[in-house]
């Protein structure tokens, strides 16, 4: 089978979050390989970031502190994927953060990176 996925093992960012964890807890995170622990670990980056940078905490001071992210390295996606967000674009993420991955015999393996055609 292959399918999209956002875990890409090649990321350094990926691996550093991987031994960390594995180094504080004794054991993999919940699910690993998979791009739900690192998908949580950047969204917690990314409010704190935003908690951070907001000029009030409140609604509209969030909002604000969101929207000015600006090339945050993710651990999601390939290595050349960032977080940025602005005023009038919330996608966040920017870059390889797409790619194709094959199970075989239940382990995930690296097949090529989405290419959008825009």
């Amino acid at each position: 089978m292959v399918g999209i996925d956002q875990l890409d093992l090649r990321n350094p960012l990926t691996n550093r979050f991987h031994e960390r964890f594995v180094a504080r807890y004794g054991a993999d995170p919940p699910m690993w390989p998979n791009a739900i622990p690192v998908l949580a670990y950047d969204t917690a980056r990314v409010l704190v970031e935003g908690i951070f940078r907001a000029p009030i905490l409140s609604g509209p001071g969030m909002k604000a502190g969101l929207e000015s992210i600006r090339f945050l390295p993710s651990t999601t996606g390939g290595e050349h994927t960032h977080i940025a967000c602005s005023p009038y674009e919330h996608c966040m993420f920017r870059g390889d953060w797409l790619l194709y991955g094959r199970v075989t015999n239940g382990k995930l393996e690296f097949e090529g990176l989405f290419e959008s055609s825009e």
